[in-house]
């Protein structure tokens, strides 16, 4: 009598755990949550997100949101926590040719200016052996705040999720409220006049807001970090690789 009841409890936790769909049952996934976050300084707003390099846990988002200053980190839940920055390798960077939200940061080229899927002029691939790295003024449009929220697990970077990525990989943007949106690599690694550094360059249409969003592969390994967009849906992406670089200097 009792192996029938744990039988028939079993089987009723699986039938609540699913919904009913003609005659069959269809498992519920719950969406993922991420430790993505909205981040707020004065009249300014973007994305931040928690990462754990070396047993080390910061929360990142774009400098040119906060401009290194004190900022108010809000969870999906609507929890509020106000951080001071913790480290910014360039808070004297010249970010004042973009907007606040990043709208300008990859100008608006026609159709006859563009070459073999680059942008002429203000992006161009990189002619070097692959390697990653600030250009010489070493301004990187990345600020580093201390670990936030608790609830959720930081993403676990290494510079080996972006040395496995190629053009023509799928992509994901993560906004504060968990939810995904996809594109593709265009190029791995291309040059952005006044960013500061090399970029990834992804077909990617992000908007207003985004700025400071984590990119995933489709492994969900974050590879870098949303910093511009334009009105053709191409989005400049900073590489986990230079991030990383900048933590290690902590």
């Amino acid at each position: 009598m009792k192996k029938y009841l744990i039988m028939s409890l079993c089987v009723l936790l699986l039938i609540t755990g699913c919904r009913k769909h003609g005659d069959s049952y269809e498992i519920q996934h719950k969406k993922p949550e991420y430790p993505v976050y909205r981040v707020e300084c004065d009249d300014r707003f973007g994305v931040a997100f928690g990462i754990c390099y070396e047993d080390k846990e910061y929360t990142v988002t774009a400098m040119h949101v906060t401009k290194g200053n004190p900022a108010l980190f809000i969870d999906s839940k609507g929890h509020e926590i106000e951080a001071d920055i913790f480290h910014a390798p360039q808070i004297e960077a010249k970010k004042d040719a973009l907007d606040l939200d990043g709208t300008d940061a990859l100008s608006e080229l026609d159709a006859d200016e563009r070459v073999d899927g680059s942008l002429q002029g203000d992006v161009t691939k990189a002619d070097n052996d692959g390697s990653i790295g600030a250009t010489d003024n070493g301004s990187v449009d990345v600020a580093v705040y201390g670990k936030t929220f608790d609830d959720i697990p930081f993403f676990e970077v290494s510079p080996l999720d972006f040395d496995k990525l190629f053009p023509g990989d799928e992509c994901y943007c993560i906004n504060d409220k968990s939810e995904r949106i996809k594109g593709k690599i265009e190029d791995k690694i291309v040059e952005i006049i006044d960013m500061g550094t090399q970029m990834t360059l992804a077909d990617l249409k992000v908007g207003d807001g985004f700025s400071g969003a984590p990119v995933l592969n489709s492994n969900d390994k974050v590879v870098g970090m949303v910093i511009g967009f334009n009105d053709e849906g191409q989005c400049a992406i900073l590489p986990i690789s230079i991030i990383i670089g900048y933590l290690k200097d902590l």
